[in-house]
């Protein structure tokens, strides 16, 4: 029997309507570690779940992804529940998710967690050790691989922003397992040579596999110890390794880290115009202060200005004599007042008053005031005071009186 040749459609298709009428791969449930993570502008999502030797591609459709109640990252442990079909363009098969249910930590999220923990005790990731990114550099060291789209993408950044400064690309392997020896020889090998102003490592986005490399204890230690500042642009904004935490400025993406860089050339310019007219302001501000100076030190100015001190000193003078006329007014004013009352005071008190409202005075032969009976005795002469005049009299008999 002659075989009739099938085409690379009709294969396919056989294969996914085999697929469709599994009673096991048409509804199944995958668990395993989530890797890879991509939504798409149309809401689709594209992920890989794994173990620890195998792998299988999965996608979520937009209208099954918007019931998902958590955020998908690299990682995690998850339960897919879903079918197995072919994607018939690409003759690939894959798992289409219906729903998405969190079930725990990944084991490289779990490692990548107690590293993090282990480096930030030791005191990796404090500020204090941060080392300032000039401004200006002028030799960059750039770490990574010498074919992927990051190293396209710095020095394409670099090249249009700044004409200043020189850049040297030390080729490593970003991924894969020895790629983090290379990257930690690097940035000693940098720092060996010396005369660099800066370093730049990164690569492009990925899986959490894919980016390992940086999140390995050697390559931490060795942008810890770097005298070099470092800026760290590893993966998309979203991913964060051990690196971007030691490094001196982390930045989103490896675009970002050469825009982070130095100083564009344009900015450079307006910095020049800005510190110019700054210049100019202060030049012109001297300028007329040494004019004036020179202004208050010519004869006629100086005659003035002695000319408006006389007339500023007679002005002084004239406010004080006011001032000291009013105040020796008031104190005798007072005084007068006080003056008026201390006499209506004694004249109130004074003995001839009471000899005006009827009272006698009597005095002895001595001129001492009487004011006792015990004082006098019979036949002793005695002085009467009126107010019009005084008596004589004398004495005939005493009486104390008995009360």
């Amino acid at each position: 029997m002659k075989l009739r040749p099938l085409s690379v459609t009709e294969v396919n298709a056989y294969i996914k309507r085999s697929l469709s009428y599994d009673p096991i791969l048409s509804n199944l449930i995958v668990e395993g570690e989530l890797s890879g993570f991509k939504l798409h502008s149309s809401g689709h999502a594209y992920f890989n779940l794994k173990d620890s030797d195998s792998r299988i591609s999965c996608v979520m459709f937009h209208r099954d992804f918007t019931s998902v109640d958590f955020k998908p990252a690299d990682g995690m442990k998850i339960k897919a529940k879903g079918s197995i079909s072919v994607y018939e363009r690409d003759g690939k098969y894959q798992l289409y998710v219906k729903s998405l249910e969190q079930s725990g930590l990944g084991d490289l999220h779990i490692k990548f967690e107690k590293l993090k923990q282990k480096l930030s005790d030791e005191g990796l990731f404090d500020e204090i050790h941060k080392k300032k990114v000039p401004s200006f550099p002028e030799r960059i060291a750039v770490i990574t691989s010498p074919t992927g789209a990051a190293v396209r993408d710095i020095i394409q950044v670099l090249s249009r922003r700044v004409s200043y400064c020189d850049i040297t690309v030390f080729p490593v392997r970003v991924q894969g397992e020895q790629a983090h020896q290379e990257i930690a020889a690097a940035f000693q090998k940098v720092n060996e040579i010396g005369g660099f102003d800066l370093i730049i490592t990164g690569r492009g986005g990925g899986s959490i596999e894919d980016l390992w490399a940086f999140n390995e204890v050697s390559v931490a230690r060795e942008i810890f110890e770097s005298e070099i500042p470092v800026i760290s642009g590893v993966g998309h904004e979203t991913d964060f390794t051990i690196a971007d935490f030691v490094a001196d400025l982390r930045a989103p993406t490896p675009s970002a880290a050469a825009e982070l860089a130095a100083v564009s050339n344009l900015e450079l310019v307006g910095y020049l115009n800005a510190f110019k007219d700054r210049l100019s302001d202060a030049l012109r501000y001297k300028a007329e202060l040494s004019r004036e100076t020179l202004d208050r030190h010519q004869p006629k100015n100086l005659a003035d200005r002695l000319s408006r001190l006389v007339d500023m000193k007679r002005y002084e003078m004239e406010v004080t004599r006011d001032r000291f006329e009013q105040s020796m007014k008031k104190q005798i004013e007072f005084k007068r007042q006080e003056l008026m009352h201390t006499g209506k005071l004694l004249d109130h008190i004074s003995p001839l008053k009471t000899l005006e409202r009827g009272y006698l005075l009597a005095e002895n032969m001595q001129g001492n005031l009487v004011s006792r009976v015990s004082e006098i005795e019979e036949n002793d002469k005695l002085t009467i005071k009126m107010t019009d005049g005084s008596a004589n009299v004398l004495v005939e008999s005493v009486k104390k009186s008995e009360d």
